[in-house]
């Protein structure tokens, strides 16, 4: 199986634990390919349960979507964000963007053994040893999120993993001059410091969970 180079000892205490980059960049020889998981399908429908359970869950933060146009017609539940947080005078997603300390919000635990258990395979699987952000972001129907690149120290230093929890024919990731429709449960992994850009023109939410993590 594929492996990621580490910069840091493995994860101890649980997937629960805060974690931090030490800083060091990763080589991201990739656009967007798809890795090998066992029970993507399972834990994906598990989570997209919860999630359709608690609609509310996407009110609770949104500044990020007001502050960016690209993310307009996206909501987002954030179960693991940039630390002292609240404490930043945040205008913009770039004023987050050097920020390489993550630590869990309350709905990390409202998504447990479910998030946990997915961590723990990325761990056992691909050798991950630090997590980053961690949120469940949807793409409102007939939709997009217009070509980009995520600037930023923070997006050097990890890979950006996707695990799609609902998804259907019209939902497109292009990456350069990539295109792909990704399959609910699988797992991929994105170079989201090249230019890309996201399609929805089913008529239904796209949503995925997506993971950083080295």
């Amino acid at each position: 199986m594929p492996s990621f180079d580490r910069i840091a000892p493995a994860l101890s205490g649980g997937a629960d634990t805060n974690l931090a980059c030490v800083g060091a960049e990763v080589e991201k020889p990739y656009l967007l390919d798809r890795l090998p998981l066992v029970d993507g399908e399972r834990i994906s429908q598990q989570l997209m349960e919860i999630v359709r359970n608690n609609p509310g869950f996407y009110d609770i933060y949104t500044r990020r979507e007001r502050m960016e146009p690209k993310l307009r017609d996206t909501r987002s539940i954030y179960l693991r964000r940039p630390a002292n947080f609240n404490q930043l005078n945040v205008r913009s997603t770039i004023d987050t963007a050097h920020l390489l300390d993550c630590e869990n919000t309350r709905m990390w635990a409202v998504f447990s053994p479910y998030i946990d258990e997915f961590v723990a395979l990325l761990t056992r699987d691909y050798g991950i040893s630090r997590l980053g952000r961690v949120f469940i972001t949807k793409l409102l129907p007939q939709a997009d999120i217009g070509p980009h690149v995520d600037y930023g120290y923070y997006f050097k230093c990890y890979h950006r993993f996707h695990l799609p929890l609902q998804t259907q024919p019209g939902c497109r990731f292009i990456v350069e001059e990539q295109e792909q429709e990704l399959e609910q449960g699988g797992l991929y992994r994105l170079n989201n410091c090249k230019l890309h850009a996201v399609e929805n023109r089913s008529f239904d939410e796209r949503v995925h969970l997506i993971v950083d993590a080295v």
